[in-house]
């Protein structure tokens, strides 16, 4: 029997919230599942992460992990979230997803399709440099990065270090011809709205579709490359009834940023 061992501070909401949908989903497996908010290893087989800031001493102890993260896109109806992504021994682009056969139909069970993929913004003249909370899982070190990009005509702050409520997506993407990122999510948000974007680290969620200078701007195939990310999220419903663990046990596949359409 598989030992499993959930990290999570339950004093976060939605980490109590998810928290309860893990241990019902594992039951409908015949898997008891060990909660914990220890950010030190706990002997298991595998351990669950809620999020990638605080349990990086685990990440690093050697224990395979499943890591919990925000999702790529899609809208929810919940404030604490409905929607996240799980991925083995990292997240985004340098996660495995153990992406299998592919449901053509999931790409509608998150985004509408014909309404919400907007058409190629091709007469931009300025790029947006796309700001972080921090580097992720990225050996650059933020500053550096943001001192290195020397095209960036206009600079969106990560909603965290914003200070003041952010305009809409929409509206700082008038004029632009590509959008600089390095791993953040944001990329596919951009990406949806007919916006290039360029990807300057591994740990993208695009980074083996798109380009990866201002030198390298590319058009991908937008709907074959959201339908494999669709395949990488998962919403609560399909937490608490075990799909996820169906495709997502064992281990198997390239990291993301291998996958390209």
């Amino acid at each position: 029997m598989l030992k499993i061992v959930l990290h999570a501070t339950t004093v976060i909401p939605w980490q109590k919230r998810w928290t309860q949908f893990f241990v019902e989903g594992f039951k409908k497996h015949n898997i008891d599942i060990e909660v914990s908010s220890s950010t030190q290893k706990v002997d298991c087989d595998i351990a669950i992460l809620f999020g990638p800031n605080r349990w990086k001493n685990i990440e690093k102890s050697g224990i395979p992990f499943i890591m919990v993260n925000r999702k790529f896109f899609g809208k929810e109806e919940h404030v604490a979230g409905d929607i996240v992504a799980l991925s083995w021994d990292g997240f985004n682009g340098e996660g495995y997803h153990c992406v299998k056969d592919i449901d053509p139909n999931r790409l509608a069970k998150f985004i509408d399709i014909e309404n919400d993929i907007k058409e190629w913004q091709l007469d931009g003249t300025e790029y947006l440099v796309c700001g972080q909370a921090d580097a992720g899982r990225s050996n650059l070190n933020l500053k550096d990065w943001y001192q290195s990009i020397n095209v960036g005509n206009r600079f969106r702050p990560h909603p965290t270090k914003a200070g003041t409520v952010l305009k809409p997506l929409s509206e700082d993407l008038v004029n632009v011809k590509a959008a600089i990122t390095l791993n953040s999510t944001v990329a596919v948000e951009v990406l949806i709205e007919g916006i290039p974007v360029i990807a300057m680290d591994a740990g993208n969620p695009l980074y083996g579709n798109v380009g990866h200078s201002v030198n390298e701007i590319r058009f991908p195939e937008r709907i074959p490359m959201l339908t494999h990310l669709a395949h990488c999220q998962w919403h609560h419903s399909e937490i608490s009834n075990g799909a996820f663990w169906k495709q997502l046990y064992p281990k198997t596949g390239n990291k993301l940023s291998e996958f390209s359409v």
